[in-house]
């Protein structure tokens, strides 16, 4: 899998837990449940996120750590992947 696909995965996980969302009811829920209120999906775009990340409410170390990742995608400061090598579960001699 892509660096930076592997890297922005991590910054939701992260950020995930305290990005709120509104649903109908007025209620507040993290990133994880939206899944469960229609409402609060369709908030869920791309740019959304990546604001609710790049300048977070709160000064969590998850959502710093988050942030970080984000900033470092923008400045293609990624690792570059010089080879990938997947098993295929048999011992080779």
């Amino acid at each position: 899998m892509c660096t930076t696909i592997k890297k922005f995965k991590k910054a939701l996980k992260l950020a995930g837990p305290h990005l709120k969302f509104r649903t109908k009811a007025g209620l507040q829920i993290s990133l994880e449940k939206c899944h469960e209120d229609l409402d609060a999906y369709i908030q869920l775009t791309d740019d959304l996120l990546y604001e609710k990340i790049l300048h977070p409410s709160s000064d969590h170390p998850d959502l710093l750590e988050a942030q970080k990742i984000l900033i470092a995608i923008e400045k293609r400061e990624i690792p570059k992947l010089i080879a990938e090598i997947e098993s295929i579960g048999k011992n080779v001699k």
